[in-house]
């Protein structure tokens, strides 16, 4: 279970973990589009790694929209942007009491970063885009018509990797989903 805290957008932390505990911050949006930006970061004289995830909750606080951070060298870095609701903030440590710092703060985004931007994408047709610096997340979407088998690439070199979101209405309770790369049907 993580360490609950109730946080007003936007805000910042400076603390330490218990154990490896993961710490929840549970905040609202209200306006039409927030994109955020978390930059979590381990601190002091603790080598450790830290992951960042948020999840939009629904009224049973379930979540079927969430993001993943970016991890390297003891930061966690995520952008979205997010539609009004109910949101979790959830940073955890791989080594047990660790201090850090938190900021989730709004920024400017490029108008593809997260599931209410992302744009649409047409069956059997390439589409080319280029990452900025500081740009961690392209988002596209999908729409199938009929039952069929596809299969999603990337390309870009070792960096560049992809998820397969379904949509809520989409039931794979104890199936695997769609991966990259790979036919799904």
């Amino acid at each position: 279970e993580p360490i609950v805290k109730q946080a007003n957008f936007p805000f910042k932390d400076v603390s330490q973990f218990t154990g490896k505990q993961p710490i929840a911050y549970m905040f609202s949006l209200t306006d039409a589009k927030t994109v955020l930006k978390v930059n979590a970061a381990i601190t002091g004289y603790y080598s450790s790694d830290i992951s960042c995830r948020l999840y939009l909750l629904d009224e049973e606080d379930f979540s079927s929209e969430y993001y993943l951070g970016m991890q390297e060298k003891g930061t966690c870095v995520l952008s979205a942007a997010l539609k009004p609701g109910k949101y979790q903030l959830q940073i955890q440590p791989t080594t047990a009491n660790a201090f850090f710092t938190l900021d989730a703060s709004a920024i400017t985004g490029d108008g593809n970063d997260g599931f209410s931007e992302a744009v649409a994408l047409s069956y059997n047709h390439p589409k080319t885009a280029t990452l900025e610096s500081g740009d961690f997340a392209d988002w596209y979407t999908i729409t199938l018509s009929k039952k069929q088998t596809i299969t999603v690439d990337v390309s870009g070199g070792d960096l560049v990797s992809c998820i397969i979101y379904q949509p809520k209405a989409v039931d794979q309770f104890g199936f695997s989903g769609p991966q990259c790369s790979k036919p799904y049907e």
